[in-house]
């Protein structure tokens, strides 16, 4: 108790400087116990076994202004968790990759969702006390704190998706609550959990199909809808409550339909494709990838005492790493104009291959998947121009380049190997790491490619 009261504490703390994040903890409790989610924890002996949930908010990046409150069953306390100790249950799930070819394989697709399928499934009175929680008084925060206990199912509990599909299964096994066999295969064979999609070949069957699902499941409580489809036919034979939220207020006959998300896909449903989004924004990881690899071979150096480490730490977390090794490689390189000695000769070439191998590294960790995008891209229907070949030809070639200017800066740091010499010989091993690097990236893209045709052709 004492570790939700502290995670309880912390969060108002929270709510004094970010008020609209008050304001929708607030609004979301206020909707979970006016549904009747969790009731006042009765009193409790000494000796009578339970637990209690911290609570956290978390956002989806796509829905700033919605939370949901998680009510944290992986929390450990004295190094143990309520999952811990949870069984998960059967896996009852269907495949994703099933649930999408049959998705595909008919003229007239759709989808729909079960409304708050983890909240519609009552735990048992018993087991209630496992999944108490502290709140305030009538949900205001100036009052003080209660126990509460969950009469639902908590969506992160280790078992809970188990225990809601086979719920879902029994909705419809039950001969006294579904007689129709296409319904029963529906919900058995064509959701994934909460997500119900699948294709059938005309708007009258699918439009039957959703109608007498909503009847079947809703003797079951459970209420079907946010329904989108590929065919406006099938939208208007439902009322906008029960359409997905983009659809609602949507003029069928003029509007033109929205991308809808099913399963993690864009879904466009006027062109009836799965569109990708695709991020412009370089992820910082990739650069930090050769400071980390620059730092490890500075640390290796025993020439560097503590205070010096201390130093490359601060610089290559700024990822300043790389351009300390440049202005080093300066310094020694004006110092061996002044040096006739060869050992400063060599160690300039050492640090120009070190040099040259982390720009090898970005290039792989970077550019090369860039560029299988950009070719997969390319290969896709309609999406070809000159500009995309100009720039994938001079991907290739500075890939091919940076492991050309590393073998030579390398055969230059070894003493007893000759340096590559320049010219023809230069350019033979260009042209064959050219060769190779296309080979290996081109067949990359060619699988990516076919997978997603025969993919298409299944579904």
């Amino acid at each position: 108790m004492s570790q939700a009261l502290n995670r309880l504490m912390s969060l108002k703390c929270n709510f004094e400087k970010k008020h609209e994040m008050r304001d929708h903890f607030h609004a979301f409790m206020e909707n979970f116990f006016k549904n009747g989610h969790a009731e006042l924890a009765p009193p409790i002996s000494g000796e009578e076994e339970r637990w209690y949930l911290p609570t956290f908010g978390v956002y989806h990046p796509k829905k700033p202004k919605q939370i949901r409150v998680v009510f944290d069953s992986s929390a450990p306390y004295n190094g143990v968790s309520l999952n811990d100790v949870l069984l998960t249950g059967p896996d009852l799930n269907n495949t994703l990759l099933g649930v999408l070819m049959r998705y595909r394989k008919e003229a007239v697709a759709f989808s729909a969702d079960i409304e708050q399928m983890f909240y519609s499934f009552l735990v048992r009175e018993e087991d209630r006390n496992f999944l108490r929680f502290l709140w305030f008084q009538d949900n205001d925060f100036s009052k003080g704190i209660e126990e509460f206990r969950m009469k639902v199912h908590v969506f992160g509990n280790s078992p809970s998706p188990s225990v809601v599909i086979y719920g879902l299964h029994q909705s419809v096994l039950d001969r006294n609550l579904c007689t129709d066999s296409d319904v029963r295969h529906f919900v058995m064979r064509n959701f994934y959990v909460d997500d119900g999609l699948t294709s059938l070949p005309t708007a009258e069957a699918v439009i039957t199909r959703l109608k007498k699902t909503q009847e079947t499941l809703a003797k079951s409580n459970l209420r079907l809808h946010k329904i989108a489809a590929n065919n406006r036919e099938v939208m208007e034979a439902f009322p906008p409550e029960d359409r997905a939220a983009d659809l609602k207020d949507l003029d069928l006959d003029a509007d033109s339909l929205p991308a809808q998300r099913s399963l993690g896909l864009n879904w466009d449903l006027e062109t009836d494709s799965f569109h990708f989004k695709v991020s412009d924004v370089v992820k910082p990881f990739t650069r930090r990838v050769p400071q980390i690899f620059s730092y490890a071979w500075f640390r290796d150096d025993g020439k560097i005492d503590k205070r010096k480490r201390t130093q490359l730490i601060f610089i290559h977390i700024l990822q300043l790493g790389v351009f300390t090794r440049y202005f080093q490689l300066l310094k020694k390189g004006v110092g061996v104009i002044q040096s006739s000695e060869m050992t400063c000769h060599h160690e300039m070439f050492g640090m120009a291959a070190d040099l040259t191998m982390l720009r090898l590294i970005e290039t792989f960790v970077e550019s090369a998947p860039q560029l299988l995008l950009q070719i997969y891209i390319i290969l896709g229907p309609d999406q070809d121009h000159i500009m995309q070949y100009l720039s994938v030809a001079a991907s290739f070639f500075s890939i091919a380049w940076a492991t050309v200017e590393y073998r030579r800066s390398f055969r230059r740091s070894v003493p007893h190997v000759k340096e590559m010499p320049s010219g023809l010989p230069t350019a033979v091993y260009l042209s064959y790491k050219l060769f190779t690097i296309a080979s290996h990236i081109l067949s990359l893209s060619l699988l990516v490619m076919l997978d997603r045709i025969e993919l298409y052709l299944v579904e």
